[in-house]
């Protein structure tokens, strides 16, 4: 009898199989199953089996594969895979292209939802790939081919569809670590990875996971050095290496929850916080005129989903609602000087953010019709909104301000001004309909398309002609219009330019005819309220006052058309427009599975998408698949489809500028710039829409498996990225009418870009993927892909599509072997014939400007555009990237491995390539389903619900303890980590100051550790009811956490005792004294560590009660605060250049002297440098003036005596007076050359010591300069012939010449410095016994060649002068006798009498030893050159001067939380059931604990004192989730006059957009609160090998509502006060008494702002890593 159920069963195989596919978007994907198919067995996860029965077809990436390679994002895996291939933009975006379509034809999902990327699709959402890690990833599906039918928009070319994790039944433990270097890096800390996951298993009907990770994202520093400039500077600004990508760290913390109603019936639940921080520097040439760029992006991005499943008869069902929402805040500085230390030297060029949200509710289902068509459907409905200042051309637009500090703290400041060029900028279309920058309208108040509204005399012209830097002399003014001082006036350079002012001078009189009469008559020549006089207004002058070129006449009051110049303009400054945009979609699809026979299923696919913006639109698929000959093992695949990719809000709305021009050289004169990308958005944009067909061949066997598919995709509307032909032009002014045009280069303009769509692309292609089993232990893959993908349309482009190689080649082979545990895989992927989109040639879109060389008043701007592209405009590459993974298994499920990623180091900084890197790493499993040592999680008898909760309840005297005494203790090992911003920030100015502490919290320098403690003591049972117990510690930190030093291995230098606890047990009592630990609240966040005091606990079956009283200044406090605040105080500085040398700037630029009252000796030495020259010149001028007086004498008696005839009774006492004075000169003259040698020693001792200080400080820069030493000069006797003819006789004659030029080496050629005689200036011994030392042995060692140089500088001299003509030269033989003590004598001795040799740079310096003046001012110019010439002062020569300046003003200092001396507590614990726990406690200092805490209020100080600082009352829960799960909660405040002055702000008066911030006080905040949410699963025991337990929660800790002490292992106090933040962490017992735990903050962030000296702050702390390990004994 035939079987009736035959056909079913038949079917039902091939239908199973697809259910999953039919279920759209996504399913729970499963462990690898084994599964058996006629006579070949093999082995395939179950995603890999269905795709085999889909006509589409699907890549399957399995979890296996992803470990192989030890990906750590879909990035790193995706491009391996045939057919799938890497694109870049100039930006460093990756994308992803499948089959040859465009990236924005790429559909990116994360478990079936389309991943929230940019707001623009352009470049495609490749960086989503980056930003998902692979740890937490089941498999990831490629679907190649049209897919819109299934999966909606965007899905053109395929579907990356990546599926997570779901929770598992089996509680386990997952932790993976990675470090990465690159070569050459030189850092002592690798890029770290890190990713933690733990599974609760399933607890009744419930099961959940908590996962988090951290990925630092490695710089791709370019391999290109930058080009080099004529004007290169070789001052060494600190620049960092340009990056073609951005780089930085990423975090994510998830959970994920399903509730299994009943078997048919499902809940889940699951939220997702992402973050990410990067950056990258630009900076193209080494031209001091071209800054380096710096781009930060700041990233947030949170997802949640709901769904519901369920099962009912022959449908499954499922309802899903998710909300994601992305925000990304961007900015863009300029800085000229690097990561300058002392002053901002930053501007802030951009301020971008982009707020995308989305929320979708879908409904789907399944239906087996009957047993040959199972029918799929579904509809669902979305709301799509983005709000941004890239946005500016979006339907609603609103005005947001901007204070550029908020957005920087190290600004440059010019003129009270901190530096931004944020500007809202007005637009208006031109003719073609292309927005462009209405200047009219901002400058003038004018329309643009009306001339009546314009001014006659433009402002370009004013800058042409009227050149404002004349400005400061009104005569001068008007004189350069009509006057007759010069020849260059506007009237004669331009007559008809001259008639325009002379118009509107006329329009601005009419315009302000009330307002110039009433000047006229009430104020010309009148004093203001300042009593300054105000100026002259002269009507026939008018356009140039309201220009601005007189500077004391306020141009505000001349209008045209009812507001002054510019008005508009500046109100604009600092200002962003914002735009908001909404797009709401639905759709509907229904599909079918229908099985024509055994061997022949088809597929047919219909949906309809709705849009608000772009109507419907309906796309089909028609697939089938087919068994060749019946063998399931050999199947054809067919589709033929429609697909669509909708723009994205960017394509329609964007205004904004994606990266503005940048200098590529400079010269005197002018210069070359790459011009800026400008975009622009067209709401008129359409979908892209296409048409594919591929058909497809595939089989296994045992050992093979093989696909060959051919494919053809016809996509029309094709969306292309166009230039409109227009520049937005930001400085018109600089224009080719000026000579201010020239240098147009560093002010060039954007080229307008925008989308358009142009017409049709076709991709035609064909792949070939073959895996092959070798044997037991090797596999090897192969994949081919061939591309023709040719532009149909765009005649401006190349017809081979860009990025497309017309070949791809993926090779991999790997090793395994299961007994040994080892197992590597090689893979490589090559790219044939590809037309690299970043490496377009030809000088295209670059501009040059520079002074008309026929014209000097007038310049030269060139604009080079590249409109039409062709294919011989890109370079055609051909490269391959290997890499290579080496695995050792520890055991079944827990790994180490190596690799290199780019093997062979092929760098090509046009596709963003890094170097080699190496990777080296362990993933770890532990758990219930993993090969542990003991083979289970945790001991039963532990982690069963009742005694999990008993230990809510723990008393101190346990009371099964037997009698006797036992000896504890432990050594931990640990290891922390503190990834700081290194950010520069200013740390004094003249009136202000940043001391130590508070510097450390603005840099927030990145930081690492090691730190051990050994503990030691006793624990005694005496007698039945007392228990004793004695611990001490010796630690590298102090036991406290009041100052964590991450920095450093500090030894085991504190020693403390941790515990003394006596406790006495009276039935439910316990009574104890000592120093006692004391754990507060639940999640054991606020306080868990001792106090020295007494404490009574009774406790019941299911409560609890704890009394006690004592002294916690022992445990509590917070001197590392990451909070600052200012007070106003007398304060030590340290100096600035001017005060280090004693010398500063007079008004007209020349150098005076400046005095520093009571100054040390290691500052203000041209002072103690001037004491000694005047004492020297002290001491000559008294052997002077006794010579003068005896001359005097001598003729003064002589005329007496000859002329006058004087008695003797007159003379004599003059010849007395004479006969004294001659005798006193030769004592004078012995004590001046006694007292010269000593003073001249202690001369050159103070430049030395002044030396020493800038060579320690400026020792990189000072190594690069020089000290010219000066050689005496000898003669030179040349002898000539000169050839002359006699008119007067006709003859020729020769008649011989002779001269004599007194010469010196030191230069060649005109004037070259000879590094022979250079000496350098950073080498202190020069300067060591006057230099004599030196001097001698630099001649004993190249005394020939001194000599030599001799020679060859006369010759040099003689080439000059008679060039090839014949010629004799004598140097005398007794010329450089005795020449080592002559150099010596002119260097160091003798003292110049004219000339500036000698001399230092100062108004009437007195004449020094030259080699000592030099020194002075090569200092001077070394110093004055450093730190981009600040003239603040110098920490780094503060380092080794001190802080010797006496100053008063505003000082910045880290804030301080003082410890609580003395206080009571209650606390009440009860359970209620056996699965929660209920908390609540009170702690109240009670005096003794006065603190004063002082801040700045203006120009003083105000104090408050607080007596009393805590009253903290704070309650806890805890509910045990199941056997391995639990969560638990604390909240609290702190209800004190101190926690609510803590939690307040300091009150500013400030202007935003200025450099004023003065200090009005201090405001009180609300009453500090503190909260904290944790997940536990697990437990590890360091009884129970095997054992292990995991951790997440979040914290949230106002200012003020702790006091240190915390009871957490995974971080220090620092980041727990005012601190909100996350934490995962683990922790792992291999063997009994020994633990290994690892913990990881992320996302730290201050809750309330702290102070700067620029205002207040948002600020958060660096991830921090702390992995540790204790060993009991």
């Amino acid at each position: 009898m035939r079987d009736p159920l035959r056909h079913t069963r038949r079917y039902t195989v091939l239908l199973c199989a697809l259910i999953s596919w039919l279920a759209t978007p996504g399913y729970e994907a499963t462990a690898a199953e084994r599964v058996t198919t006629r006579d070949i067995i093999v082995q395939a996860t179950r995603a890999e089996e269905e795709a085999k029965f889909e006509s589409q077809q699907k890549t399957i990436i399995t979890k296996a594969e992803i470990e192989k390679k030890q990906a750590k994002s879909v990035e790193d895996i995706v491009f391996n895979e045939t057919g799938v291939t890497r694109t870049v933009d100039s930006m460093g975006r990756v994308g992803v292209s499948i089959r040859g379509a465009e990236p924005r034809h790429t559909l990116i999902l994360v478990d079936g939802k389309p991943v929230m990327g940019d707001l623009a699709k352009y470049s495609g959402a490749g960086d989503e790939l980056q930003r998902l890690g692979t740890e937490n990833v089941d498999h990831i599906e490629i679907v190649q081919g049209a897919a819109s039918a299934k999966y909606g928009a965007d899905a053109i070319g395929g579907v990356i569809n990546v599926i997570t994790n779901k929770p598992s039944k089996k509680s386990g433990l997952r932790f993976n670590l990675e470090g990465r270097r690159e070569k050459g890096d030189g850092d002592i800390s690798p890029y770290s990875n890190y990713f933690l996951r733990a599974d609760s298993g399933q607890v009744g009907k419930f099961r959940f996971d908590v996962y988090g990770s951290k990925q630092d994202i490695m710089p791709v520093y370019a391999s290109r050095a930058r080009k080099n400039s004529f004007l290169a500077s070789d001052e060494d600004h600190g620049f960092l290496k340009n990056s073609l990508r951005f780089y930085g760290t990423n975090s994510n913390v998830g959970v994920f929850g399903i509730y299994d109603i009943d078997k048919n019936r499902s809940v889940s639940v699951r939220a997702d916080r992402y973050k990410e921080n990067l950056e990258r520097y630009v900076k193209r040439s080494n031209s001091y005129v071209e800054p380096q760029v710096h781009y930060k992006r700041d990233l947030d991005r949170n997802n949640m989903n709901l769904t519901y499943k369920a099962k009912s008869g022959k449908s499954n069902w499922q309802a899903e609602l998710t909300y994601a929402r992305v925000k990304e805040n961007d900015i863009t500085l300029t800085s000229d000087y690097g990561n300058s230390t002392y002053e901002g030297k930053n501007t802030l060029n951009y301020v971008d953010n982009v707020d995308h949200r989305q929320w979708s509710f879908d409904v789907s289902a399944d239906t087996q019709i009957n047993d040959k068509h199972l029918l799929s459907y579904g509809a669902g409905y979305a709301n799509e909104e983005g709000e941004g200042s890239r946005l500016k051309n979006a339907p609603h637009t609103y005005v947001r301000n901007i204070d550029p500090w908020d957005y920087d703290k190290s600004l440059a400041v010019k003129r009270g001004i901190p530096s931004s060029t944020v500007y809202r900028h007005s637009f208006a279309k031109n003719s073609a309909g292309v927005e462009q920058w209405d200047k009219e309208k901002e400058w003038y108040n004018g329309d643009k398309n009306d001339p009546a509204t314009l001014p006659q005399f433009t402002y370009e012209e004013y800058l042409q002609y009227l050149d404002p830097d004349s400005g400061q002399d009104p005569a001068a003014v008007m004189g350069l219009v009509d006057g007759p001082v010069t020849e260059k006036t506007l009237q004669k350079r331009n007559p008809e330019a001259y008639e325009r002012y002379k118009q509107f001078a006329r329009t601005l009189l009419e315009n302000n005819r009330e307002f110039i009469e009433d000047y006229h008559n009430n104020k010309e020549g009148r004093r203001d309220e300042h009593g300054n006089y105000y100026p002259a207004l002269y009507d026939a002058y008018l356009p140039s006052f309201y220009y601005g070129a007189v500077p004391s006449f306020d141009s505000t009051k001349l209008k045209l058309n009812g507001a002054y110049f510019k008005e508009e303009y500046n109100k604009r400054i600092n200002q962003v427009t914002m735009g908001q945009a909404k797009i709401k979609k639905q759709h509907f699809y229904l599909q079918d599975m229908w099985q024509l026979h055994k061997d022949t299923i088809l597929m047919p696919a219909l949906r309809l998408d709705h849009s608000e913006l772009f109507g419907s639109n309906m796309t089909f698929n028609l697939g089938m698949t087919h068994n060749v000959k019946g063998n399931t093992h050999r199947r054809f695949k067919a589709n033929i489809g429609t697909s669509y990719t909708e723009p994205g809000m960017g394509e329609l709305y964007y205004n904004w500028e994606m990266y503005g021009p940048n200098i590529v050289n400079a010269t005197i004169g002018g210069g070359e710039a790459r011009l800026g990308w400008y975009w622009v958005g067209n709401p008129r944009l359409q979908p892209e829409k296409a048409v594919n067909f591929d058909l497809s061949l595939e089989g296994e066997s045992k050992n093979t498996y093989s696909k060959v598919t051919l494919f053809h995709n016809r996509i029309k509307d094709y969306m292309s990225i166009y230039n409109t032909g227009y520049l937005m032009d930001f400085y018109p002014q600089y224009d080719e009418s000026t000579l201010y045009g020239a240098s147009k280069f560093s002010h060039a303009p954007d080229l307008i870009y925008s989308f358009r769509n142009i017409g049709r692309a076709e991709i035609t292609g064909v792949e070939w993927e073959l895996k092959q089993t070798l044997s037991k232990h090797w596999k090897a893959r192969f994949g081919y892909t061939y591309l023709h993908a040719v532009n149909k349309s765009d005649a401006d482009m190349p017809r081979q599509l860009l990025d497309k190689p017309q070949h791809k080649i993926d090779i991999g082979i790997d090793y395994s072997d299961e007994k040994s545990g080892w197992s590597g895989s090689l893979w490589g992927d090559y790219y044939i014939h590809m037309l690299d989109s970043n490496s377009l040639s030809g000088g295209g879109n670059y501009m040059v400007s520079y002074i008309d060389p026929n014209n000097p008043d007038r310049s030269v701007i060139r604009y080079n555009f590249n409109n039409r592209r062709t294919s011989d405009m890109y370079e055609r590459k051909t490269f391959g990237i290997w890499n290579l993974m080496i695995q050792k298994k520890i055991n079944k499920d827990s790994l180490v491995y190596f690799g290199i990623n780019n093997l062979f180091g092929h760098r090509d900084d046009d596709r963003a390539f890094s170097g080699r890197v190496f990777r080296f790493g362990a993933n770890l499993k532990i758990g219930s389903d993993a090969n542990t040592k003991e083979g289970a999680a945790v001991s039963t008898d532990r982690v069963m619900s009742p005694v999990l909760l008993l230990d809510f309840l723990n008393r101190p005297f346990d009371t099964e303890k037997e009698t006797g005494v036992e000896v504890i203790g432990d050594y931990r090992g640990r290891w922390d980590s503190h990834l700081g911003s290194d950010r520069p920030a200013a740390r004094v100015t003249a009136t202000s100051y940043i001391d130590d502490e508070a510097a450390k919290n603005l840099a927030d320098k990145k930081e690492h550790g090691f730190e051990g403690r050994l503990r030691l003591g006793v624990d005694a049972r005496i007698g039945k009811y007392t228990n004793v117990t004695v611990l001490g510690s010796a630690a590298g930190q102090p036991g406290v956490d009041s100052a964590h030093e991450t920095e450093g291995s500090k030894g085991l230098n504190h020693q403390r005792l941790e515990k003394a606890d006596v406790t006495h047990n009276v039935g439910k009592w316990d009574f104890s004294a000592g120093r006692l630990t004391e754990p507060m609240g639940v999640t054991g966040y606020w306080f868990g560590k001792e106090y020295d005091g007494a404490r009574a606990v009774w406790t019941g079956k299911h409560s609890q009660v704890r009394i006690g009283f004592g002294d916690f200044s022992h445990s509590t406090g917070i001197t590392d605060s990451a909070y600052t605040h200012a007070i106003y105080t007398d304060f030590l500085r340290v100096p600035t250049v001017d005060e280090f040398l004693g010398t500063t700037l007079d008004t007209d630029g020349s150098k005076k002297e400046l005095i520093v009252d009571n100054a040390a000796d290691t500052v203000n030495f041209y002072q103690q440098l001037k004491v000694l020259r005047d004492r020297e010149q002290a001491l000559a001028k008294r052997v002077e003036d006794a010579k003068t007086k005896a001359e005097e004498l001598t003729n003064d008696i002589w005329t007496k005596e000859n002329l006058e005839g004087a008695p003797e009774s007159v003379l004599q006492p003059l010849r007395e007076e004479l006969a004294r004075t001659q005798a006193s000169i030769p004592v004078l003259q012995s004590e001046y050359e006694t007292q010269l040698e000593p003073l001249r020693r202690e001369q050159f001792n103070v430049v030395r010591r002044m030396q020493e200080i800038v060579v320690k400080a400026y020792g990189s820069d000072a190594a690069k300069k020089t000290v010219s030493v000066r050689m005496p000069e000898i003669p030179v006797t040349y002898t000539y012939h000169e050839r002359y003819y006699d008119e007067d006789d006709g003859q020729w004659y020769d008649e011989e010449h002779t001269f004599t030029q007194k010469l010196a080496p030191g230069v060649t050629g005109m004037d070259q410095k000879d590094p022979l005689f250079e000496v350098p200036l950073a080498d202190t011994s020069v300067l060591q016994d006057n230099g004599k030392t030196y001097f001698d042995n630099w001649y004993d060692k190249n005394s020939e060649a001194i000599k030599k140089a001799y020679e060859n500088r006369a010759r040099e001299i003689a080439k000059i002068a008679f060039g090839d003509n014949p010629y004799t030269m004598h140097i005398a033989d007794t010329a450089l006798d005795d020449l080592k003590s002559r150099i010596y004598q002119q260097n160091s001795v003798d003292l110049p009498d004219s000339g500036t040799s000698g001399q230092i740079n100062v108004k009437t310096s007195a004449y020094y030893p030259t080699l000592l003046a030099d020194y002075f001012n090569g200092l001077t110019r070394l110093l004055e050159q450093t730190d981009g010439y600040s003239r603040l002062p110098r920490e780094a020569l503060g380092k080794y001067t001190g802080n010797v300046i006496p100053s008063r003003g505003v000082v910045l200092q880290r804030d301080y939380i003082p410890p609580v001396d003395r206080a009571a507590f209650l606390q009440v614990r009860r359970t209620v059931g056996n699965r929660f726990g209920l908390a609540a406690w009170y702690l109240r200092s009670v005096g003794g604990d006065s603190y004063t805490f002082r801040t700045a209020a203006g120009m003083r100080t105000e104090e408050r004192e607080f007596s009393h600082l805590a009253n903290v009352v704070g309650i806890g829960a805890k509910y045990q989730l199941g056997r391995n799960a639990s969560v638990s909660f604390d909240y609290g405040q702190n209800r004190t006059d101190f926690g609510r002055y803590m939690n307040g702000h300091t009150r500013y008066d400030h202007t935003a957009g200025s450099a004023d911030f003065v200090i009005q006080g201090r405001n009180n905040g609300g009453t500090p609160h503190f909260w904290a949410l944790r997940f536990d699963i697990g437990r590890a025991d360091t009884d129970v090998p095997g054992s292990w337990n995991a951790f997440a929660d979040y914290k949230y800790f106002q200012h003020g509502s702790f006091f240190g002490g915390t009871g957490a292992e995974g971080v220090p106090d620092r980041y727990l006060d005012g601190i909100r933040s996350f934490t995962v962490g683990a922790g792992y017992v291999p063997a009994k008494n020994f633990l290994v735990e690892a913990f990881y903050t992320f996302d730290a962030k201050g809750i309330n702002k702290r102070d700067t000296l620029y205002g207040p702050e948002n600020f958060k702390l660096g991830n921090y890593t702390r992995i540790q390990a204790t060993y009991k004994f």
